[in-house]
This record gives structure tokens, C-alpha cells and sequence, in this order.
């Protein structure tokens, strides 16, 4: 594996120069190289293609930057049911890439609005791809926050084995970070994703065996957006679309203002199982609007309620819309409201629970704010010799 340093092929980095047929023709020179960006911002207007073996690699995030320059002109590939305009992407059919040690930063003065908009990096039709320490901003909305169209930071679609670790991602037109439609084996590791115009980060339609290991996922409430989702979103589709084998461990997951949940599966879902993370929101901190096998255990989940905000289902710790064997263990539930907590004051015989939820509720800790007083509520109580749970969960 040969090194080639971009500077070498014609690139200046001074970031008035336009360097993409430089960076093209380095890119261009075979596969598996490494193609070497040294600190500077490296000016672009046009799509660069990856090839299998390569090695894109910067001086750090912060140090090499990638940023798109005014009348860009992007190349389209077929994306789902319609196009998107990638910045940088994986050639189809293509493998063993590695992405390393940059900022790309998208143009906050032009939105592109064709199909599904732009994508910062799309690893598309690929396998075994790692991102690690990259960074993505700004990515199809524009620097006063307005978007309308939209941008991804780092996605895949159609690939396997595809890795996020100490990666970065804030400011896009839809999301940061995601792993869209018939993604496999792939993991978000170590990384930092802030607001994105519809949600932080998302798993969408037909995507297996994902992991969502110790992240910080933070989605600021965003009012313009046409339709604003959770801070982590999970968007699967029924009849064989099902996002499925979903893990979520020891994430740091939080929605600020706003009236969504943190963590949202709210299209269909298999063997979603969500541990160890801590939750923050203002309405509900779980929503699993549909799903089978799920399961949420060790989690803690604190209530950030703004006053006076009109929340979409109420104040809720998990939110089981429809899911008839969720599993909720040994949660921990801090200051939701009793009022729109409404069944979470009532003794309810595991026998005598109606609505389908699993009776797994025990040793889960209960937090109720009442008149800004917190208190302890027990979650198994007996009553007459027999045991009976104080229900944690309210279903619509």
C-alpha cells in the first residue's frame, strides 16, 4: 500500500483554492493507498468517489478540513426511492475503506432540495467501512438553523460491517449519524452526535444486528422542522422492513425542550433491547410506539420537564404504545409528573394486567414529583399476601 499526499497531486489547502480535481486524481491513482490530507482546508465542489483499500486520512478533526465550496455541483446516486447528492462516497460494490482524522464541513448558504438533498459521507452498496475520528457539520441546512431539505452527515445504505467510533456529527438537514435501509453488523461506537433538523441519529427500514454503544446523543428541540422525531429514532416498516436485533448500551440519550422523547422506536421494531443508558427528556424518555421483543432494563431515565410546555403524550418514563412482550427491568424512573403518569399510583395485579404488557417489572425504581417534592415510589407492593406491581408504564 502505497501513501499519497494530496499537496503532491496539486492540492494547495488554502481554502480559497478549489481542490477537487487534485483530490480526484490522487483518489484516482488505485486502490488500496492511502491518501494522505496534511492540516489545511482543502476547498471542494464536487463528489469524490472512494475506492476499495483506501485509506482517506487527515491530521485530526479540527486540523484537516473538507469544506464545500460555493457553487458546488454534486453528483446523484439512487438512494432508496429517489437520488441524494453525496459529498463524499464509496464506489458501488467497494470494500475495506477506512475514513480517518478530518472535519468535512457542508455550505451554509445553499440548500440543495432535489430528492433526499445532500450526504456528507454515504457508504453505499459497500462493506467493511470504519470512520474513526471524523467529523461532520453543517450539512445541507443552513448556519441560522433553517432546513427544509435534507442533509446526512455520515449514512449508509445497503452495506455491511460498517463502524462509527469517536466520530462527531452536529447541524444536519435530517440526521448525523444513520444506518438507512438494509444495513448489517454495523456499530456506533464512542461518538458524539448533537442536533440534526428531524432527529440526532436514526436506524431505518430493514436494518439487522445493530449496536449503539456509549454514545452521548443530544437532539435540541427544533420547532421548523416538517417532522421533528426523538433524540435517537428507530424507523423500521412493518411487513418485512422491520428494523431488527437493535442494541442500545450505555448511551448518554437526551432531548432538550421540545416535546418528543429521547429514545423513539416508533415504526416497527424486533428484539429492540435498550440497557445501562441514561435517558433524559421533557415528555416521555422511551416511546416504543410498535415493536416485538423488546426489552429495557438498567436504565435511568430522568425527567426534565420545562413548565407550562404541552407535551405530546405526557411525562411519561417509557411510553409502550403497542409492544405486547415488552420486558422493563430494574429501570429507574426520576421526577415524572403523577398526574400524566397516570397509571404509575395504582396497584395492579400482575394477573389482572389487561393490556398485554409483560409482568417483568420488578426491582425497577420509581421517581415521582409531586408538587416538586421527589420522592420513592415501591414498585412491588403485597397487598393481602399476594405480590402485585406498582405499574412504571402507561399504554395508549
Amino acid at each position: 500500500m502505497a501513501t499519497i499526499n494530496v499537496m503532491d497531486y496539486g492540492a494547495v489547502g488554502d481554502g480559497i483554492t478549489d481542490d477537487t480535481t487534485a483530490i480526484r486524481r490522487a483518489l484516482s491513482a488505485g486502490n488500496y493507498n492511502t491518501i494522505e490530507f496534511p492540516a489545511g482546508t482543502f476547498l471542494i465542489k464536487g463528489t469524490l468517489s472512494v475506492n476499495s483499500g483506501t485509506t482517506f486520512k487527515g491530521a485530526g478533526i479540527g486540523l484537516t478540513k473538507l469544506k464545500l465550496g460555493d457553487g458546488y455541483s454534486l453528483d446523484e446516486i439512487y438512494f432508496r426511492d429517489t437520488n441524494i447528492s453525496p459529498i463524499i462516497v464509496t464506489k458501488t460494490l467497494s470494500q475495506e475503506i477506512l475514513f480517518q482524522d478530518f472535519t468535512l464541513t457542508g455550505n451554509t448558504k445553499k440548500l440543495l432540495r432535489t430528492g433526499w438533498g445532500m450526504g456528507g459521507i454515504i457508504a453505499q452498496n459497500t462493506a467493511h467501512v470504519r470512520f474513526e475520528r471524523v467529523r461532520t457539520e453543517w450539512i445541507n441546512i443552513t448556519d441560522d438553523l433553517v432546513g427544509y431539505a435534507y442533509g446526512f452527515g455520515i449514512t449508509s445504505i445497503d452495506a455491511d460491517d460498517i463502524v462509527y467510533s469517536f466520530c462527531e456529527g452536529e447541524y444536519a438537514g435530517y440526521q448525523n449519524f444513520g444506518f438507512f435501509d438494509r444495513t448489517t453488523n454495523s456499530k456506533m461506537l464512542d461518538s458524539f452526535s448533537g442536533m440534526g433538523h428531524r432527529t440526532s441519529s436514526q436506524i431505518h427500514r430493514s436494518c439487522d444486528n445493530i449496536e449503539v454503544l456509549r454514545n452521548r446523543i443530544i437532539q435540541t428541540a427544533n420547532p421548523g422542522s416538517l417532522e421533528p422525531h426523538g433524540a435517537f429514532t428507530i424507523h423500521g416498516r412493518s411487513g418485512g422492513e422491520e428494523a431488527s436485533n437493535i442494541l442500545l448500551e450505555d448511551n448518554v440519550i437526551e432531548m432538550t425542550g421540545g416535546y418528543k422523547s429521547a429514545l423513539q422506536a416508533f415504526q416497527a421494531s424486533l428484539n429492540l433491547t435498550a440497557r445501562r443508558n441514561t435517558i433524559k427528556s421533557n415528555g416521555e424518555g422511551i416511546r416504543l410506539g410498535s415493536g416485538k421483543g423488546a426489552l429495557f432494563e438498567n436504565n435511568t431515565l430522568i425527567s426534565q420537564k420545562e413548565a407550562g410546555l404541552e407535551l405530546e403524550y405526557g411525562n411519561i418514563g417509557i411510553n409502550v404504545i403497542e409492544g405486547s412482550d415488552a420486558v422493563l427491568k430494574s429501570n429507574s424512573y426520576q421526577g415524572f409528573d403523577t398526574n400524566n403518569f397516570a397509571d404509575s399510583t395504582s396497584i395492579i395485579s400482575a394477573k389482572e394486567d389487561t393490556q398485554g404488557l409483560s409482568n417483568d417489572l420488578y426491582f425497577c425504581k420509581i421517581y415521582q414529583n409531586i408538587n416538586g417534592q421527589i420522592s420513592e415510589v415501591k414498585s412491588v407492593v403485597n397487598v393481602d399476601g399476594e405480590k402485585r406491581i406498582v405499574r412504571p408504564i402507561i399504554k395508549y
